[in-house]
């Protein structure tokens, strides 16, 4: 490089001595000699050693008055660091508060020399090409540099606007390669090649018909009854179409269906039973339903008079909801009996009657309630001796379903009861009723045997009657046999013979008598009355 007497060459150990400007500080010392000021130029190194290839010194008419270092992107140090530095080779000025760009020209495209005026330095940099961004479509593209030199990283921003998608980068220079930066949306990096370029960024509108059922692009999560509604994205660039006018949606997945929760059932009384309600609460959505049964009655156990019996009601939901059948049971209570008419059965006793009550369930006959009473007796007709009278039983019982009862019966007639018989005088005696002094009987007298000197003596009122009779002189004849019966008979025998004669003739007689006393008899009961 070279303008005018100003020649930039490589350091030599002659110069290293001059100039002095290796120290143990680790940076260069860059300074004309004899001037005060001095610059310095940081080595990054903590012990750098002279390196001809890549150290320049410059001489103007043939005075040092600075240095020119290429730098190397990275630098080993001897502590095992590797340090970056600057790409670009670097002008040091030893000549204060003087531009010397002008005096410089470069046989590398790449380099250039700039003098800076905050520094008042120059240095040696890459040259600088421009970068031209350009869009097709609607969006904005932006470059980091508008200019910058050759193997720079640019960084380009891509954004499309709302509508578009970005499409792609191109560029007018061969080689340019953009690598998208996956941490930023819509920026690229490329590295600038030694040539003006120009970038053109597309974009294009999007197209809302790709179908993606990813959470990114979830509109509603499916419920119960629905599906999972999805945002259609781009095809390209795979934006949601969510908040665009082309907004756009589809339908995915399966639908949660319910997950009720345990019924709950309410029984209610009404007039004719029960009417029965099903609740149920859906655990994922909190939709609630109900449901009112259809409810039938059936008697499951009869009751009977004595036992509780039990009554079931169904209760039938229908299909929307499939709650499950339920039923309830009431407690039907004991019939009690239905009695049948009260009977009762009179019998005859050694005292006069007992009387029994009977009852019998219509519901069942082997239920029976009885009670048997002694009947009490009252005269309501006296009898007679002659007529019957009326008396009447009554029943009364402690069962308060049975009622007082009352038998009427017969009292047999009295009969006479008479008094004795009383002769009276005329060979017939009479005897008068006790209980009725009308009531008489008369009969002949009878009996006994008339002698010579007595009247017979009537056997029934054993007083005397009729006349006395002189054929029955009524004697007792004593007759006494003496003498030894041993001693055979030798004297007159007609004393016995009369003896014989008389004892036949008293048999006779008492014959008579007893055939008398029978007719009399017999006249005596024809006269009864």
């Amino acid at each position: 490089m070279s303008e005018e007497n100003i020649i930039i060459r490589p350091e030599t150990k002659d110069d290293y001595k001059v100039v002095e400007n290796l120290t143990r500080e680790s940076f260069w010392n860059v300074y004309r000699p004899g001037c005060m000021e001095h610059y310095v130029l940081h080595c990054y190194r903590d012990d750098p050693a002279f390196v001809p290839e890549l150290d320049f010194v410059m001489e103007l008419n043939g005075e040092l008055i600075g240095q020119v270092i290429y730098v190397r992107s990275e630098i080993d140090c001897d502590d095992g660091r590797k340090v970056p530095i600057m790409t670009y080779p670097v002008a040091f000025s030893g000549i204060c508060d003087t531009n010397y760009e002008s005096f410089f020209s470069s046989d590398d495209a790449a380099a250039q020399v700039e003098y800076n005026t905050g520094d008042q330095k120059l240095y040696l940099v890459a040259r600088r090409y421009t970068v031209t961004v350009r869009t097709q479509g609607g969006g904005t593209a932006t470059a980091t540099s508008a200019d910058a030199g050759a193997g720079s990283e640019i960084v380009l921003t891509a954004m499309p606007d709302t509508g578009y998608h970005f499409e792609n980068l191109t560029a007018d220079q061969p080689g340019v390669q953009f690598v998208r930066d996956e941490t930023a949306n819509g920026r690229f990096t490329f590295t600038m090649p030694a040539a003006d370029v120009t970038i053109l960024a597309v974009f294009s509108t999007h197209d809302f018909t790709a179908e993606n059922a990813e959470e990114m692009y979830l509109k509603s999560a499916a419920t119960c009854t629905e599906k999972a509604v999805y945002y259609k994205s781009c095809t390209v660039c795979g934006v949601s179409s969510e908040g665009t006018a082309d907004a756009a949606t589809f339908v995915s997945g399966d639908l949660l269906d319910h997950d009720w929760s345990e019924p709950d059932y309410t029984w209610t009384v009404v007039p004719d039973g029960y009417m029965c309600a099903a609740y149920s609460k859906c655990k994922n959505c909190n939709t609630d339903v109900s449901d009112v049964a259809s409810v039938t009655y059936a008697v499951t156990t009869e009751p009977t008079c004595l036992q509780e019996g039990t009554g079931t009601y169904t209760a039938t939901f229908s299909t929307a909801f499939g709650f499950p059948m339920q039923t309830k049971d009431v407690t039907l209570p004991a019939t009690g009996h239905d009695w049948g008419k009260t009977e009762y059965t009179w019998t005859s006793t050694k005292d006069g009657y007992s009387c029994t009550a009977k009852r019998v369930c219509k519901k069942d006959d082997t239920h029976v309630e009885t009670e048997t009473v002694t009947a009490s007796c009252s005269v309501v007709t006296e009898p007679t001796c002659l007529t019957t009278g009326l008396g009447k039983y009554q029943a009364s019982f402690e069962a308060d379903w049975a009622e007082d009862v009352y038998k009427d019966v017969s009292l047999a007639a009295l009969g006479h009861m008479y008094g004795d018989w009383v002769s009276n005088g005329d060979g017939t005696h009479t005897r008068v009723c006790k209980r009725d002094a009308s009531h008489t009987e008369t009969g002949d007298c009878t009996g006994g045997t008339a002698t010579c000197t007595a009247k017979a003596i009537c056997e029934v009122c054993k007083a005397e009657y009729g006349e006395k009779n002189p054929d029955n002189e009524g004697h007792t004849i004593e007759v006494t046999f003496v003498g030894d019966t041993s001693t055979p008979e030798t004297g007159d025998s007609s004393q016995r013979l009369l003896w014989i004669t008389l004892l036949l003739a008293s048999g006779f007689g008492v014959t008579g008598i007893v055939l008398h006393g029978k007719r009399q008899k017999g006249k005596n009961k024809e006269n009864i009355r």
